[in-house]
C-alpha cells in the first residue's frame, strides 16, 4: 500500500500554524483508520474529515501512503515520549517494579494505539520497517540506560548496552505481542508480572 516518500515529497511544516494544520490531519486520519480501517486513508475522506480542502491536504502530503507513513511516525513517537515519562517517574524504584509496570504501560499504549500501530502498519511491509526503526528510540533512550546503569553497577559499558537493547526489545515485542493476539491469552496483570520477573532474572536481579 505504501511507497517511501520521494525526497521533498512532504512538506515539513516548520511555522506553528502548519504544525497544527498537519496535527489535525493526522488526527482525523487516525479516526478514520480506529472507525473504518486503512481503504478509508484517502486524501478525500481526511480532508473531509478534517474539516478542510482536499488541496490544504496536499499541500502537506503529495498522496495518502504519505500521509499513512507520517501517522506511523508520529504515533510511534507519541508511545516512545509516553513511555518515557513513565520511566522518570519510576527512577527510584527497583528493577523488580520497574520491569513488569513498564511492560503493563506498553500494553496500554499499545492498545491506545492499536489501529495504527498494529492494525494500520502490518498492512505494509514498509511501515513495519518504519514502526521498528522508531522503535529504536524506545529502546535506547539515554533515560533508561542511566536507570540500568545506577542499578547495575558491576556491568562494563558494553554489557550495559547489551542489557538495554535485549531487554527494550523484549518488552516491546512482548507488550506488542499481546494486544495483536486475537484473544488475550492471560490477563495483563499476569502477563507483564511474568515477562517482568524474566526479564529482572535475565538482569541478575531476583530477589529469591
Amino acid at each position: 500500500m505504501v511507497d517511501k516518500p520521494k525526497e521533498g515529497g512532504r512538506r515539513t511544516p516548520k511555522q506553528a500554524r502548519a504544525k497544527a494544520t498537519v496535527e489535525v490531519l493526522l488526527e482525523a486520519a487516525a479516526r478514520l483508520m480506529a472507525e473504518e480501517g486503512s481503504t478509508a486513508l484517502t486524501t478525500t475522506r481526511i480532508a473531509k474529515r478534517a474539516g478542510t480542502s482536499v488541496g490544504s491536504v496536499y499541500q502537506y502530503f503529495p498522496d495518502s501512503e504519505a500521509i499513512a507513513v507520517a501517522l506511523v511516525e508520529d504515533r510511534s513517537l507519541r508511545l516512545a515520549g509516553a513511555a518515557r515519562e513513565e520511566l522518570r517517574e519510576l527512577m527510584s524504584a527497583p528493577l523488580q517494579e520497574l520491569m513488569p509496570k513498564s511492560v503493563e504501560t506498553l500494553i496500554d499504549l499499545y492498545r491506545e494505539n492499536k489501529s495504527v500501530l498494529i492494525d494500520l502498519v502490518n498492512t505494509d511491509p514498509n511501515l513495519q520497517s518504519i514502526a521498528q526503526t522508531l522503535a529504536a528510540e524506545l529502546l535506547n533512550f539515554s533515560a533508561y540506560q542511566g536507570y540500568l546503569r545506577y542499578h547495575l553497577e558491576d556491568r562494563d559499558s558494553e554489557n550495559l548496552e547489551l542489557a538495554v537493547r535485549i531487554t527494550g526489545l523484549v518488552g516491546v515485542s512482548a507488550a506488542r505481542a499481546f494486544v495483536a493476539a486475537p484473544e488475550e491469552p492471560v490477563d495483563k496483570e499476569i502477563f507483564a508480572r511474568e515477562v517482568g520477573r524474566m526479564l529482572t532474572r535475565y538482569l541478575g536481579a531476583e530477589e529469591d
